[in-house]
């Protein structure tokens, strides 16, 4: 049986929303590393399908753990890197 599109896309939205719903429920500690870890290009479209699925909190964390690694003036998230850094969180 072959897969429709719209049964790809269901499948697709199914994984970003449960994915969204477990990292919502240990955010910021547990997932930190992981966030740390992916380059800005890894990291934007992963804060892209999330904000797609209406997980905008969880889109929110991801970026703003990610952020903390984004220290050097080019990197995308260096913004919220430099206002997390005055008020003191990194």
């Amino acid at each position: 049986m072959t897969e429709t599109t719209a049964e790809r896309t269901r499948a697709i939205v199914e994984a970003a929303e449960d994915l969204a719903e477990t990292w919502q429920k240990t955010f910021p500690a547990e997932n930190s590393e992981i966030f740390y870890n992916l380059s800005c290009s890894e990291i934007q479209p992963l804060i892209d399908l999330l904000r797609a699925v209406g997980a905008d909190t969880t889109a929110y964390w991801v970026e703003y753990t990610h952020a903390e690694c984004d220290y050097e003036e080019a990197d995308v998230h260096h913004a919220i890197y430099l206002k997390r850094k005055q008020r003191g969180e990194i």
